[in-house]
């Protein structure tokens, strides 16, 4: 994922945020469908926050194992 937006115009963010996701799919990360989703909402976006809040939702967090009984 794209770590600063700072540099990048609006457009670039959204094509590297794309390009992040389709990494995702070739890694059997992500389901094609929901890349093709995640794409047009990324594309839509109208600000660079939103945009990486849409990828955001293509993101997992594998389990470590570690669990805590409280």
């Amino acid at each position: 994922m794209v770590n600063t937006t700072s540099n990048l115009s609006l457009q670039e963010l959204k094509a590297s945020l794309i390009e992040d996701l389709k990494i995702r799919v070739e890694d059997k990360i992500l389901e094609q469908s929901n890349f093709n989703l995640l794409e047009k909402l990324i594309n839509n976006a109208s600000d660079k926050t939103e945009a990486v809040a849409i990828a955001e939702l293509g993101t997992t967090y594998k389990r470590t194992g570690f669990f805590h009984i409280g």
